[in-house]
């Protein structure tokens, strides 16, 4: 499946990653089925042991009572699904990063969890919607940050984001971890971003994981969750 090649503007780089095998995700082709132990904990593929979800990420809570930004987050949402020629996703996804009424509204009824090694091994696990509560990506003061830093207490940790859409409408957004060095060109502008390996930001080597969204009806819904592990 051929990608349209429509990104964010200031941002044109495409991301190829080739283990975490994404369009058969987001494309309904066949899936493997999900590798879990017999207490339904996710099974490690190369050494069998249980991986705890914890593990990969630290869940935070469900909030169900609605808020002054649940609520123009949703209208935001609204109009985004509405934007001509599906051309919305990077508003609808922002709104979907602030919003736990938007993810709840926007979620596939079960969701694709995956935790995949850059040997190409991988696991997985299917969640249901009312239970996924952990989205990697939050909004502060308008720039991208992980929900959970992967370094405790690292607040200088954000987020970039390529966003990449396909001719039926669905689309995907890769992100990585990165810190911002050097000084600052103006505006919104933070310096350059470098990867937690300390090499200058290139969505093409390295990527920390990819948000899957299908295109149903008249807007999106999150299909699956694929984080990619680091190394000890």
């Amino acid at each position: 499946m051929n990608l349209t090649g429509r990104h964010i503007p200031h941002n044109p780089r495409l991301l190829r990653f080739s283990t975490i095998m994404a369009a058969s995700l987001m494309f309904g082709c066949s899936e493997p089925q999900p590798l879990q132990d017999k207490t339904g904990q996710l099974a490690d593929a190369k050494s069998s042991n249980t991986i705890p979800m914890a593990k990969s990420v630290s869940p935070l809570p469900i909030r169900a009572e609605m808020t002054e930004t649940d609520r123009l987050m949703l209208e935001s949402a609204e109009r985004a699904c509405s934007a001509p020629g599906g051309s919305g996703y990077v508003e609808f996804f922002d709104a979907f990063a602030r919003s736990g009424a938007v993810r709840r509204k926007y979620s596939a009824p079960t969701i694709k969890y995956v935790v995949a090694e850059r040997t190409g091994q991988r696991v997985e696990q299917t969640l249901d919607a009312n239970n996924y509560n952990i989205f990697p990506i939050i909004i502060v003061d308008y720039y991208r940050k992980p929900a959970v830093p992967l370094r405790k207490g690292d607040r200088e940790e954000y987020v970039e984001v390529q966003f990449n859409q396909s001719q039926s409408g669905h689309f995907s957004a890769d992100w990585t971890r990165v810190h911002y060095f050097g000084e600052s060109e103006g505006g919104d502008d933070l310096g350059k971003p470098v990867d937690l390996d300390g090499n200058p930001y290139d969505p093409v080597r390295r990527t920390d994981g990819q948000l899957l969204f299908n295109s149903v009806g008249d807007c999106w819904q999150l299909v699956a969750d694929i984080r990619i592990a680091h190394q000890k």
